[in-house]
């Protein structure tokens, strides 16, 4: 069988993003397809590419002073350009937008490549998801079983869609749980009290729990002022510490009993599964749509309703008064299918037999 040729289209990307840390982990480890990362509109940032030989950027558009609708522009005819001169089976594209420029391109090039979704944020309420252009597809890459249902629900044959979730390495060891009486949670992402991240409902529920405690916020974002006055109007600024941002803020917690996310939706819920790599049993929300196919309750963590802060403040209590046990040395295990020997071999299978001429277009 001859040899797959794979084209990942990828959107404009700051670089400090998790999509950014995912396609790293592709470039490590799928080195025996070959497969190319495409920027049509360029990056804000290449110092995070691990491999710059294998991204393909449009040289016009990385220019950062280029305005915003120009960058844009130039990147719909390089694509163009761009699949014109290189043959490809596989397309895959992070980005709705990207999947229709690509329907087009296959049409006005009669080329026969496979179009590939892979969305990395859930496809509802989400304004820059165009959900008609996913129908173009022959095929989707989901992050979740949630997301799954999401596709589904647009009349898309389950059959079309393969839920990856994302690639997470196995640890070495493991964070230590807190000795003596004071426990010390942790949040690892960005700043929002009362967006996504859903922080107000955080730091609500440590407001009403009584015991020894620390928690530990890792991140930035735009509240970052706003939820320093949230603790101190709360009178909890000798118990919650703002780390800031942090590259690897796994590596900074020497000592935590639980991560904890009361995030309102997460594509996957990469920080639930770093935690859990290291160990470290987990809090989170159940919101759409990750969280549910990484915690499994009681074994490497729990899951409480959105919104009830009663819930979550009766989880926190448990720990503290160490009604809540958990076996931390078989956590790790818990979540081997996102392990990179697991996960990669998986996809590799896949996009071999996504790119056979042998396979029928769907579309």
């Amino acid at each position: 069988m001859k040899d797959v040729k794979i084209c990942v289209f990828l959107p404009y990307l700051s670089g400090f993003g998790g999509t950014e840390t995912v396609i790293n982990k592709w470039t490590e480890n799928l080195e025996q397809l070959s497969i190319n990362y495409v920027m049509p509109q360029g990056c804000k940032d290449k110092t995070w590419m691990n491999r710059k030989e294998k991204f393909v950027v449009n040289s016009f558009a990385k220019i950062n002073k280029v305005p915003t609708p120009i960058r844009n522009f130039s990147g719909i005819f390089w694509m163009l350009k761009h699949l014109k001169t290189n043959d490809y089976d596989v397309v895959i594209c992070l980005s709705t937008k990207l999947i229709k420029l690509a329907y087009l391109y296959r049409k006005i090039l009669k080329k026969n490549f496979k179009i590939v979704s892979w969305i990395h944020f859930s496809i509802e309420g989400n304004k820059n998801i165009r959900k008609k252009n996913l129908i173009l597809c022959d095929h989707h890459l989901a992050l979740s079983e949630g997301i799954k249902e999401q596709i589904k629900l647009l009349n898309i044959d389950g059959n079309k869609i393969t839920v990856t979730g994302n690639p997470i390495e196995k640890k070495d060891y493991q964070i230590k749980k807190t000795e003596g009486r004071k426990k010390r949670f942790v949040y690892v992402g960005r700043i929002e009290l009362h967006g996504s991240k859903n922080l107000q409902e955080l730091i609500e529920a440590f407001s009403k729990v009584t015991g020894k405690w620390i928690l530990d916020i890792y991140g930035d974002g735009n509240d970052f002022d706003k939820l320093q006055s949230l603790i101190e109007d709360t009178y909890l600024e000798n118990k919650i510490n703002i780390k800031g941002w942090n590259a690897a803020p796994f590596l900074d917690i020497k000592e935590a009993d639980f991560l904890i996310l009361t995030s309102k939706d997460e594509g996957f819920g990469m920080v639930l599964a770093e935690a859990i790599s290291y160990g470290l049993p987990v809090i989170s929300s159940d919101c759409p749509h990750g969280p549910k196919d990484i915690i499994e309750n009681g074994n490497n963590g729990f899951l409480y309703h959105l919104g009830n802060v009663d819930e979550l403040c009766m989880l926190i209590q448990k720990i503290l008064i160490n009604e809540i046990i958990i076996d931390r040395t078989k956590i790790g295990e818990s979540i081997k299918q996102f392990y990179p020997e697991n996960y990669f071999a998986t996809l590799t299978s896949l996009l071999n037999k996504l790119g056979s001429k042998e396979e029928e277009m769907n579309v």
